[in-house]
């Protein structure tokens, strides 16, 4: 009777380790499903974010060059409506929709300008600078708006005086000069912008391995003690920088070959070719580098 109780509780023991085991198992591995869910979202979040900034800071630039444009319309009426205010009422009426058209196209301007401040104001990339350049075109869009606004009325004034034409066209000349130097403040800010989205690209799509005797990753303080990787501060210069999405292979020029770091077993094998030299074929990048950048390889 003794021996049977004995018996049971043995079992019982090995029963519950066993149960615990597994779900220490199931753990971590959920634990390491929301890391890599987490990632995914990081990188896309960050892509999307970098995309639409540069689309709205598209669209400033195309309205930029819509605003110098209408500059240059009302510096045209200016000089047809100094030149023709005696000419007959049917050259007058043509006049008059040229410049109702522009005082059209000024109004919806300003409408998408100020659509488009409302987002960039909710972006990370609203500088300083940005304000000064919209508050600069909204001030310029006023102006010509009053402009237009005094066309219309010299129309019916036949006492215009050609001198304070040539005084109203040298201003509007200034101001072509000033919003040229607008056009090229954004269009360098286009430029880092752009510049900011390649260099996080590169950033993302940057991996690192490292090939090396357990002696040489230990003296790097790549490897700790017997099985501790990439654990507190570690020789990064001694690692080798690569396109994650485009290497596919790496010869380790090794008859022996273990990768140390948490890359998904189902996402590359290893391959022997002559004299028995390990060659590691990765057959799916995306998956191989979402745990972790850095690859860790030991050649003995």
């Amino acid at each position: 009777m003794l021996k049977k109780i004995i018996t049971i509780v043995a079992m019982a023991a090995v029963i519950a380790t066993t149960s615990c085991k597994n779900e220490e198992k199931e753990k971590q591995a959920q634990e390491q499903a929301q890391k890599i869910q987490e990632q995914e979202q990081l990188n896309q979040a960050t892509r999307e974010e970098l995309a639409e900034a540069v689309a709205d800071r598209d669209e400033l630039l195309s309205l930029v060059n819509e605003i110098q444009q209408g500059l240059v319309e009302v510096k045209s009426l200016e000089s047809v409506v100094t030149v023709n205010t005696s000419e007959s009422p049917d050259r007058r009426t043509i006049i008059r929709n040229d410049i109702a058209a522009i005082q059209t196209a000024l109004n919806d301007r300003k409408a998408r300008l100020a659509e488009l401040e409302k987002k960039l104001a909710a972006s990370n990339l609203y500088s300083e600078e940005l304000k000064k350049t919209i508050a600069t075109l909204n001030k310029q869009i006023e102006e010509q708006a009053a402009e237009i606004t005094r066309l219309n009325n010299e129309l019916t004034n036949t006492k215009t005086q050609l001198s304070d034409a040539n005084t109203r066209i040298t201003k509007l000349d200034s101001k072509v000069d000033s919003l040229n130097t607008t056009v090229a403040n954004v269009t360098s800010e286009r430029n880092t912008a752009e510049a900011h989205a390649a260099s996080l690209t590169t950033q993302l799509n940057t991996g690192f391995y490292v090939l090396g005797s357990k002696k040489e990753l230990k003296e790097h303080n790549i490897l700790q003690g017997r099985k501790d990787v990439l654990q507190g501060q570690f020789d990064k210069s001694y690692f080798t920088a690569v396109d994650k999405t485009k290497l596919t292979t790496i010869n380790t020029y090794s008859k022996k070959c273990k990768v140390l770091t948490k890359q998904p077993k189902d996402s590359y094998r290893i391959d022997e070719g002559a004299n028995k030299i390990k060659t590691i074929v990765i057959t799916n990048p995306e998956r191989f580098w979402m745990a972790s950048n850095y690859l860790v390889v030991q050649t003995d």
